[in-house]
């Protein structure tokens, strides 16, 4: 097809008859390559995309309707770690666990008082279990 493009813009008369004499399977062997080329390079972009394209939104809330059934006993590092990525390494895990309970301002109070008590990094050391959390937590 290149040739016959270069021999049109050249002017020669014999190549503007090539696409005449190329049987069906000729284009059916051209069409194969030319869609097994473009596979390969949406492959190639697609694993240069690398992880980045697969990350996905979770919509959490302390709604009582629709809600996922949590084992009281589970730990809160437990609970969300197991959306993480299964390859990132448990300490991985931890900390991004610790980043998001810090980003998202969570923190314990004693119910008597009403004053804080420890910070993220406190709740995971300590396991910090699903079934200590109140309502809105």
């Amino acid at each position: 097809v290149v040739a016959v493009l270069c021999a049109v813009v050249a002017g020669e008369k014999k190549f503007i008859k090539l696409p005449k004499r190329v049987e069906g399977w000729h284009w059916a062997i051209l069409a194969a390559c030319v869609i097994a080329v473009a596979l390969a390079v949406k492959m190639l972009l697609d694993r240069r995309a690398g992880p980045r394209s697969r990350l996905k939104i979770l919509h959490v809330s302390s709604e009582m309707q629709d809600k996922e059934e949590i084992p009281q006993r589970k730990t809160i590092e437990s609970v969300i770690g197991e959306k993480l990525p299964r390859r990132l390494h448990a300490d991985e895990k931890r900390q991004l666990v610790i980043s998001m309970l810090k980003a998202a301002s969570f923190q314990m109070y004693n119910q008597e008082t009403g004053q804080p008590v420890g910070n993220p990094e406190d709740y995971i050391r300590e396991g910090l279990q699903f079934g200590q959390l109140s309502g809105g937590q």
